[in-house]
């Protein structure tokens, strides 16, 4: 048996079983016909692979590496949700090194946001957080041109409270102040919203920012939502 098959197995031994047709057809739809679904709503779908999984053993980096990537190739949408929300639960027992090619990988199959901004915020947020070294790799992403990757290292930071480097961010806002994307324009504009509420002088150095660069309408809505003026 290989790593991960036992989990795989497990969640999709209790998801089958509540495969429905009539309810999977509006998630469909919602997420713009490009994903088949089960049709099993979140925290149903929580609730029952969480018993599904209880009593099973901790698992090491080689596990949770196998249960996203054997998750990610089943074709229904429910599968990835259970294989990032796995893979960002035990995070923290994996090297962020060899973990975030993987998160890389993920990012770009089967890309949409659905997938991607927890991807983005709590992998590769986790793992650059937890090694600098890989902030390279996010100027990396910044540059490679794939709309997912470039929201992706705008977003990463974004849970970092104070320990978000705002010359970082503020760099790559500005990098990519004209893109023409709305997933990329409302990332910059949540990221910098993240930073303009926590306190009168981050949110004056949101508005200089902005003034500094040609970015969207969306984006500036976005960042300055509910902030006081």
């Amino acid at each position: 048996m290989s790593p991960g098959d036992d989990v795989v197995a497990a969640i999709v031994g209790v998801l089958e079983p509540h495969r429905d047709p009539v309810a999977a057809a509006p998630m469909a739809h919602y997420m713009k016909d490009r994903f088949e679904f089960l049709g099993v709503g979140a925290p149903e779908r929580r609730r029952l692979v969480k018993e599904s999984l209880r009593g099973v053993a901790v698992p090491d980096e080689a596990t949770v590496h196998a249960v996203a990537l054997a998750c990610w190739e089943r074709p229904e949408r429910e599968y990835q949700y259970c294989g990032q929300e796995y893979l960002s639960a035990h995070i923290d027992r994996c090297q962020p090194r060899s973990t975030l090619p993987l998160v890389e990988h993920l990012i770009v199959t089967k890309s949409w946001w659905d997938t991607v901004d927890v991807l983005c915020r709590a992998g590769a947020g986790s793992l650059v957080r937890r090694d600098p070294a890989l902030r390279p790799q996010m100027d990396r992403w910044l540059e490679s041109g794939d709309l997912w990757l470039i929201r992706s290292a705008i977003l990463h930071q974004e849970r970092w409270g104070a320990d978000l480097d705002f010359e970082w961010v503020a760099a790559a806002c500005v990098c990519h102040a004209e893109h023409r994307d709305f997933f990329v324009r409302k990332a910059i504009g949540w990221v910098l919203r993240t930073y303009a509420h926590r306190s009168a002088e981050t949110a004056d150095q949101v508005r200089s920012l902005l003034a500094s660069a040609p970015f969207s309408g969306l984006t500036k809505r976005e960042a300055l939502k509910r902030v006081a003026h």
